[in-house]
Protein backbone atom coordinates (compact mmCIF):
# COMPACT_ATOMS: atom_id res chain seq x y z
CA UNK A 1 0.00 0.00 0.00
CA UNK A 2 3.46 2.52 0.52
CA UNK A 3 4.44 2.24 -2.95
CA UNK A 4 3.86 4.63 -5.74
CA UNK A 5 3.85 5.01 -9.30
CA UNK A 6 3.81 7.78 -12.06
CA UNK A 7 1.78 7.63 -15.25
CA UNK A 8 2.67 10.09 -18.45
CA UNK A 9 2.07 10.53 -22.09
CA UNK A 10 5.12 10.86 -23.75
CA UNK A 11 5.57 12.08 -27.68
CA UNK A 12 8.78 12.29 -29.64
CA UNK A 13 10.94 11.53 -26.26
CA UNK A 14 8.96 14.67 -23.72
CA UNK A 15 6.11 14.83 -21.16
CA UNK A 16 2.78 15.65 -23.15
CA UNK A 17 -0.16 16.07 -22.13
CA UNK A 18 -2.96 13.75 -20.83
CA UNK A 19 -6.93 14.20 -21.69
CA UNK A 20 -8.10 15.94 -18.25
CA UNK A 21 -11.79 15.04 -19.81
CA UNK A 22 -11.39 11.48 -20.47
CA UNK A 23 -9.19 11.10 -17.30
CA UNK A 24 -12.26 12.06 -15.16
CA UNK A 25 -14.66 10.07 -17.33
CA UNK A 26 -12.43 7.05 -16.67
CA UNK A 27 -11.64 7.90 -12.99
CA UNK A 28 -15.56 9.50 -12.05
CA UNK A 29 -17.40 6.31 -11.33
CA UNK A 30 -14.66 5.13 -8.24
CA UNK A 31 -14.24 8.96 -7.08
CA UNK A 32 -15.17 8.82 -3.35
CA UNK A 33 -13.03 11.75 -2.13
CA UNK A 34 -12.26 14.70 -3.72
CA UNK A 35 -9.69 17.25 -2.78
CA UNK A 36 -8.03 20.54 -5.19
CA UNK A 37 -5.56 18.51 -6.72
CA UNK A 38 -6.10 14.70 -6.20
CA UNK A 39 -8.95 12.10 -5.83
CA UNK A 40 -9.15 9.13 -3.62
CA UNK A 41 -10.90 6.02 -5.44
CA UNK A 42 -12.42 2.88 -4.36
CA UNK A 43 -13.02 0.08 -6.61
CA UNK A 44 -15.93 -2.77 -6.48
CA UNK A 45 -13.01 -5.07 -4.80
CA UNK A 46 -12.59 -2.75 -2.03
CA UNK A 47 -9.13 -1.20 -3.14
CA UNK A 48 -8.01 2.22 -2.26
CA UNK A 49 -6.06 4.38 -4.34
CA UNK A 50 -4.62 8.54 -3.96
CA UNK A 51 -4.32 9.97 -7.88
CA UNK A 52 -2.53 13.47 -7.73
CA UNK A 53 -2.46 15.40 -10.90
CA UNK A 54 -4.45 15.48 -13.74
CA UNK A 55 -3.21 17.07 -17.37
CA UNK A 56 0.51 16.83 -16.53
CA UNK A 57 1.15 13.55 -15.60
CA UNK A 58 -0.44 11.45 -12.49
CA UNK A 59 1.07 10.55 -9.62
CA UNK A 60 -0.71 7.06 -7.84
CA UNK A 61 -0.13 6.17 -4.34
CA UNK A 62 -1.25 4.30 -1.13
CA UNK A 63 -3.00 1.59 -3.58
CA UNK A 64 -3.52 -2.18 -3.88
CA UNK A 65 -3.30 -4.97 -6.11
CA UNK A 66 -6.78 -6.08 -7.89
CA UNK A 67 -8.97 -3.82 -9.38
CA UNK A 68 -6.88 -0.72 -8.80
CA UNK A 69 -4.28 -2.15 -10.70
CA UNK A 70 -6.79 -3.18 -13.52
CA UNK A 71 -7.93 0.26 -13.59
CA UNK A 72 -4.32 1.85 -14.00
CA UNK A 73 -4.15 -0.31 -16.55
CA UNK A 74 -7.46 0.78 -18.24
CA UNK A 75 -5.67 4.75 -17.49
CA UNK A 76 -2.44 3.70 -19.52
CA UNK A 77 -4.51 2.00 -22.49
CA UNK A 78 -6.88 4.68 -23.09
CA UNK A 79 -5.06 7.71 -22.54
CA UNK A 80 -1.72 6.32 -24.02
CA UNK A 81 0.01 6.68 -20.51
CA UNK A 82 3.11 4.74 -20.04
CA UNK A 83 3.30 3.71 -16.10
CA UNK A 84 6.71 4.31 -14.11
CA UNK A 85 7.33 2.42 -11.49
CA UNK A 86 9.95 3.88 -8.78
CA UNK A 87 13.36 2.47 -9.43
CA UNK A 88 12.14 -0.41 -11.48
CA UNK A 89 11.77 0.02 -16.01
CA UNK A 90 9.18 1.82 -17.54
CA UNK A 91 5.76 -0.03 -18.61
CA UNK A 92 4.22 0.14 -21.73
CA UNK A 93 0.86 -0.91 -22.71
CA UNK A 94 1.54 -1.09 -26.59
CA UNK A 95 5.05 -1.26 -27.80
CA UNK A 96 4.88 1.35 -30.48
CA UNK A 97 4.79 3.58 -26.94
CA UNK A 98 8.89 3.30 -26.75
CA UNK A 99 9.51 4.80 -29.84
CA UNK A 100 7.93 8.03 -27.60
CA UNK A 101 9.75 8.03 -24.82
CA UNK A 102 13.05 9.40 -23.88
CA UNK A 103 16.26 7.49 -24.59
CA UNK A 104 16.89 6.92 -20.83
CA UNK A 105 13.69 4.83 -20.35
CA UNK A 106 13.02 3.50 -23.40
CA UNK A 107 15.40 0.84 -23.71
CA UNK A 108 14.79 -1.28 -20.50
CA UNK A 109 10.92 -0.91 -20.91
CA UNK A 110 8.62 -3.48 -20.94
CA UNK A 111 5.18 -4.06 -21.90
CA UNK A 112 2.36 -5.18 -20.03
CA UNK A 113 -1.14 -6.09 -21.26
CA UNK A 114 -3.22 -6.54 -17.70
CA UNK A 115 -3.75 -5.14 -14.06
CA UNK A 116 -2.15 -8.51 -13.55
CA UNK A 117 1.09 -7.97 -15.62
CA UNK A 118 1.23 -4.69 -13.16
CA UNK A 119 0.47 -6.44 -10.43
CA UNK A 120 3.35 -8.89 -11.05
CA UNK A 121 5.76 -6.08 -12.07
CA UNK A 122 5.53 -4.26 -9.09
CA UNK A 123 6.69 -4.76 -5.50
CA UNK A 124 3.10 -4.40 -3.41
CA UNK A 125 3.22 -7.54 -1.17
Amino acid sequence: MGYSVFLQRFRGGDAARVDGARLWELLQPCVYEKNEDSVRIRTPDGGEADIHGRTEGLMVTRFSAGEVTDLLVRLAHELDLVIMPQDLPALLVRESQRRHLPEDLAGDALVIETGADLTEALPLA
